[in-house]
């Protein structure tokens, strides 16, 4: 009766531990399975019992990180019981850990990427003035160190985010207004023009495009990292087209090369996280694979959508949407630009 009793407490602290427990006798069978290991796995213990556990090989490891089918990681921890060549399996819920892990990873990966695009342009252009500052007339230089100031307050303000915390899964907080989209892309252009050797950077704007609702220092970062990816897509140079038009309740925004082009597949894919494009010459343009995800997610964040569509060989082109914010901008005349880089 006390061996009973024992063995009852025994179960019963078992059954009330937070952790799946399960005994693995010595032939590598399951012949103990708590309450707990039929919530963790959703196994329940009379299709366990008798089985091998529902887990990888150790391979020696006492200690393993295991995701199940339903996207649940597990550790598992395994001690052997001396002389008796059986296994205690103790696992436990550490899915929380790792999507923290994942979201920590990620925002460095993330922050590093948003950092290095108006950085990229204030070296452009302070490059330019060290190097061509006889070359070039006052009015150019004043415009270089104008476009200096505001990258540099652009940067300013996202290390402040990133001082403050974040609130969104790519880790920036984001704050919508109404603005207008037409001087958003003028600025976009004219911090790469002295940059864009080879290129002709030409931006369309028709007339009367109303207000975008959306953050407008995301939307400067969105648009760089386009033009970016179009220019270094485009190694034989070419014209960049950059685009708004009004369509429906959205403003629609289109980025487009003559560069190496991209195909169907690719197209579906290079919004996702840390993907690289494997047909093709693209692996030798290099990069994480970060910038259209940070794309998708901030353009996402802000109530639009964004896709890639071309032809191999011939171009490709990135559109994305904000809403339209419901206030119209004055009317005027429809806009073409262009601008070179002296070689």
């Amino acid at each position: 009766a006390e061996i009973l009793r024992s063995r009852a407490r025994q179960q019963a602290i078992v059954d009330a531990t937070a952790d799946g427990m399960a005994l693995v006798d010595a032939s590598g069978d399951v012949a103990s399975w708590n309450v707990a290991a039929e919530s963790l796995t959703g196994i329940p213990a009379h299709e366990a019992i008798g089985c091998p556990p529902p887990f990888p090989d150790e391979q020696g490891r006492s200690t393993v990180d295991y995701q199940t089918a339903t996207g649940r990681w597990l550790e598992i921890i395994a001690s052997p019981v001396a002389g008796s060549g059986e296994m205690v399996l103790d696992f436990r819920d550490i899915t929380q850990t790792k999507r923290l892990e994942e979201a920590r990873d990620l925002f460095l990966a993330t922050t590093s990427h948003e950092l290095r695009t108006p950085i990229t342009v204030i070296k452009g252009f302070a490059g330019t003035l060290v190097h061509r500052w006889d070359d070039i007339s006052d009015s150019e230089r004043r415009e270089a160190v104008s476009t200096i100031v505001h990258r540099t307050e652009s940067l300013a303000a996202l290390v402040d985010q990133l001082l403050l915390g974040s609130t969104t899964d790519a880790g920036f907080a984001v704050d919508t207004t109404a603005f207008d989209i037409g001087d958003a892309l003028r600025g976009a252009l004219a911090g790469f023009e002295a940059l864009s050797e080879g290129h002709r950077l030409v931006l369309h704007l028709p007339a009367g495009l109303p207000l975008a609702a959306g953050d407008r220092g995301h939307l400067d970062n969105v648009v760089a990292q386009l033009i970016e990816n179009a220019i270094k897509y485009s190694p034989e140079g070419g014209d960049v087209h950059v685009s708004a038009s009004h369509e429906g309740s959205d403003i629609v925004v289109r980025v487009s090369d003559e560069g190496i082009g991209i195909d169907e597949d690719d197209a579906q894919l290079i919004f996702e996280r840390f993907y690289q494009a494997g047909a093709g010459d693209r692996r030798r343009f290099g990069g994480l694979g970060l910038g259209l995800y940070i794309v998708r997610r901030l353009i996402e964040t802000q109530g639009g959508s964004v896709r890639a569509y071309g032809t191999p060989g011939v171009g490709a082109t990135v559109e994305f949407t904000l809403p339209v914010a419901g206030a119209e901008l004055p009317r005027h005349g429809a806009e073409t630009a262009s601008a070179q880089r002296d070689s």
